[in-house]
This record gives structure tokens, sequence and C-alpha cells, in this order.
């Protein structure tokens, strides 16, 4: 009995109404999978919490990353595992959304997600993850037309003349910077509806008063923009190089205003919807050393762009927002949003920061509702937008 009972003990079993967490925790084959599902579920509750450190989301974290690089070394990974290994990924990007410093690290863990799928895809690997061909067309995504009033026209092309206002900085920039400058044009642009379809009788409205007290800037660096040239349809967005096609389009020569927009020219949405989510592929596809370029806080240029990228999506999210996205907490975004809009300063060349105007003040309105609301989510972002659609242009 001695003998049995020092075995028993060596091996660490132990009987209780739970179970034997020896034997349950040696049954445990990807243990970096569970620690991923514990990070971001502690990252979610520190967000009604009082406990901004986050030490246990952040040690489960860490204890995933070590468990997915190991992973990684044992490269190509079984059928298996590869499903595994992209669950991980994909839980590593949601939670860097929790974090404030995580904007870098959600873009690494998506290209994570991007090089393992091409590996199931390309072999065939059968799991959770198998993706069918008819779940690529149009990504399942559809825009919401119906609000389309809900966007307000004059901070539309406020923020058209802001993203046009730093486009002659784009010939120092990198394929991937003109691919992303390109998609803010194609988002913005087709939202856009002529003046006189604006205007009703009697006293000029609101919006034609305001934007023709607009200041258009110095003449000489201003150029209308082409609305009747659009840019090449694009059937499959994942790829950079069908992005950098629509450059040849885009002017980075001058600055341009909307100075005018064709009487005959039609507001799509559905365009507008489609370019905003196709943006959201090109740091995942792009070449390594770009992404890294990008996102470094010494890039002034990289940084105006992930602004307006932050500023774009939230004013076009009334017909843009997915539902499926309501309920996640943009405190994190919010944070990313500062970080780049705290990392832009003059230097003795450029006044960088005069193309930071419009993206601060959206920001400013978002992180008041923030102050407010901790757990604010992007559901009430769009909420608000739909009630009222002033609100950002007002920095309300």
């Amino acid at each position: 009995p001695s003998a049995n009972s020092a075995a028993r003990k060596r091996r660490g079993h132990t009987k209780s109404r739970f179970g034997c967490f020896s034997c349950k925790k040696r049954k445990i084959k990807y243990d970096y999978l569970m620690h991923s599902i514990l990070a971001l579920s502690g990252s979610h509750l520190s967000m009604f919490s009082d406990d901004p450190s986050c030490r246990k989301a952040l040690f489960h974290r860490q204890k995933a990353i070590t468990g997915l690089e190991e992973a990684f070394g044992r490269w190509p990974p079984s059928a298996l595992e590869a499903h595994i290994m992209l669950a991980t990924s994909y839980l590593l990007a949601a939670q860097s959304m929790y974090i404030s410093d995580g904007h870098l690290d959600h873009i690494l863990s998506l290209r994570g997600c991007a090089l393992i799928s091409r590996l199931i895809t390309s072999n065939r690997l059968e799991g959770v993850f198998s993706i069918y061909p008819r779940l690529l067309d149009g990504f399942g995504l559809k825009p919401k037309p119906e609000n389309f009033s809900a966007v307000d026209q004059l901070l539309v092309r406020q923020a058209f003349q802001s993203i046009m206002g730093f486009s002659h900085h784009l010939n120092a920039g990198t394929d991937m910077e003109r691919a992303l400058f390109a998609q803010l044009v194609e988002t913005i642009r087709p939202l856009l509806i002529p003046i006189q379809h604006l205007e009703s009788p009697g006293p000029p409205s609101t919006i034609q008063t305001e934007m023709n007290s607009e200041p258009t800037g110095d003449p000489a660096s201003c150029t209308l923009v082409p609305f009747l040239s659009p840019l090449p349809h694009r059937d499959n967005p994942t790829f950079l190089q069908q992005f950098t096609t629509a450059n040849e389009e885009t002017s980075f020569q001058n600055s341009g205003v909307v100075a005018e927009v064709p009487a005959d020219h039609r507001p799509e949405p559905g365009r507008s919807f489609n370019a905003l989510v196709s943006g959201f592929f090109i740091p995942v596809t792009s070449p390594r050393d770009e992404v890294l370029h990008l996102y470094s806080p010494s890039n002034k240029l990289g940084n105006i762009i992930l602004a307006h990228l932050f500023a774009v999506h939230f004013i076009v999210s009334p017909i843009c927002a997915l539902e499926s996205s309501f309920a996640i907490p943009i405190k994190g975004r919010v944070e990313w949003f500062e970080r780049i809009i705290d990392a832009v300063e003059d230097d003795r060349e450029v006044q960088w920061t005069k193309y930071m105007e419009l993206p601060s003040r959206i920001l400013r309105v978002v992180r008041s509702y923030l102050n407010q609301k901790r757990s604010l989510a992007f559901g009430d972002i769009y909420s608000i937008l739909v009630k009222d659609p002033g609100v950002f242009r007002e920095g309300r």
C-alpha cells in the first residue's frame, strides 16, 4: 500500500469532485490556444473592472505567443495544428484591439492569419476553418445604403479636401502608402452628392452656405478631383498589386480640393463600402519592411495616412458598420488613434500638423464619448451618427 501511495503521489493524481487537474492538464495538446482564449477573455473583462494593468491577460498573451512561435518552428504543421494556429492568431489579433499600444501587433497577427490561411487553402487542409469558394464572394459583407442620409455631406467634402491636401507628399511614399491613399480616395469619392441636388427652393441651404465659406487654400496648389474617371475595378482586393493600379489615375503632384461635383455624379455607397473593406487587406498583404515603415512613429506621412484611415472609418460608419462589430469596445482603437496623432510633429521642412486638423477633430468627439462610457462600442458610435449626422463636423 505504501509503494502504491508513493506511486500515486509521484504521478500527481488528486481526486476531487472537480476531477484531477493534473490528468486534465496532460490531455491538453495545444495549450497556446487555451492561453489565447484566456488572454482575450481577460482583456475583455478589463473593460468592466478597475484593473487597468490587465496583468493576467498579458501573462496569458505571452504564453500564447511563445507557444505559437514554437508551432511555427515545427513548420509545416499538420492539418489539425494549422487550424489551431489560425484560431490562435485570430484570437491574438482580437485581443490586441484592447491594448493601447497593440496596433502593430494587431497587423502582425493578421499577417500570420493570412500566411496560415494560404497554407490551408493551397494544401486543402480540412478543418474548422476550411474556406469554400462561395464564402469569398463579396466577402459576405453588405453596406447599409438606407443610412446614406446619415452621412454628413459637408464632413465628407472636408474629409476629401483633407486627404487631397497631403497628396503631393506621396511622391516620396512607398507603394503601400500610395495604395492606402488610393483606397481613402475611393472610399470618400463615391459618397459625394452634387451640390445642386442638396439645394431646395428659397434661401441657400446650410451646406451650400458653409461650403462657400470654406477656405480653399492656395489656388496654385489646387487641382480638380477627376470625378468622371472612376478608379479601376478590383475583383479580388486581397492582393496589393491590384491596389497599386489605382494610383495611375490619382494625382500626387498637387494638393486637391473638392471644387465641383459633376451634376450627373451618382453616389455609390456600396462602392465606398467595398473600398473601405479592401483597404484593411493592404497592410496584411504588403511586404513586411513597408508595414514596419508605415507604423514607425518617425514616419510622418505614414501616420497622417493612418490617422485619415481612422477618421474615414468613423465618418462612413453609418453605411459601412458591420453588425457583428457593434459589440466590440473601441477603447483600444481610440488609444491607437491618439498615439498616431501625437506622433506627428512639424519639422524644418514641412508643417505636418496642418494635415491633422480633421482627424484630430474626429478623435476629440470619439474621446469625449469614451470618457463618458469606458465600454463604448462601435455600435454606440453608429447609433450616435445615425441620429445626429453633424456630430463630427460640429465637434460635439
